[in-house]
C-alpha cells in the first residue's frame, strides 16, 4: 500500500476444475481464511493493508488424475 491510510481490498481468484470426473482438485491450505471456494471454486477475500505495508495471500491446491494421464491446460 502505497497509500498514506489504511486500504481494503477485494480479491477474486478461482482453484482450477476439471471437466473430467477422474481428476480431482482439492484445496489443501489458504491464508488467510477466505469466503468460499462457492461452487465454482471462486475463493474472495477483503484484505485490510496499512499504508507503506503488504499483505500476502497464499491458496495450495493438490490435483490428483489417474497414472500416465497428461494434463493439458488449454
Amino acid at each position: 500500500n502505497y497509500k498514506k491510510k489504511t486500504i481494503a481490498i477485494s480479491i477474486v481468484d478461482q482453484i482450477p476444475k476439471s471437466a473430467h470426473e477422474d481428476v480431482e482438485v482439492k484445496l489443501t491450505s489458504v491464508t488467510p481464511q477466505p469466503k468460499g471456494p462457492d461452487k465454482q471454486g471462486i475463493l474472495r477475500w477483503v484484505v485490510t493493508v496499512p499504508p507503506g505495508k503488504t499483505e500476502k495471500i497464499t491458496f495450495v491446491y493438490s490435483i490428483t488424475r489417474p497414472a500416465g494421464w497428461q494434463l493439458r491446460q488449454h
